[in-house]
């Protein structure tokens, strides 16, 4: 990830944030603050897609961020490691 931003969104767990809320820290208040929500920040139909594919769930443990097993540009895949099955059907969780 960028920089610092795994550290940055761990400080944000131990100063009492869930992990649910650094995540969102990170990219939907992010890009609000940026004022570019309404273009990224969500996995939505007509947002630009750049995320990654970690291997673990950060929902339950954000050392996963540092797991990285694919990156995708404009929602596709340019990079990944030498992990198999990386269909979203078969690892999506429902975020709200």
């Amino acid at each position: 990830m960028h920089g610092n931003l795994v550290d940055e969104i761990l400080y944000l767990s131990m100063l009492g944030a869930t992990n649910l809320e650094a995540l969102r820290a990170a990219t939907l208040h992010g890009a609000a603050v940026c004022g570019i929500e309404q273009e990224t920040g969500t996995l939505q139909s007509g947002m630009h897609a750049d995320f990654i594919v970690v291997k673990g769930n950060p929902l339950t443990d954000l050392h996963a961020l540092n797991n990285i097993v694919a990156v995708a540009r404009k929602g596709v895949i340019v990079h990944a490691t030498g992990e198999r099955n990386l269909h979203p059907e078969n690892h999506a969780h429902e975020i709200r």
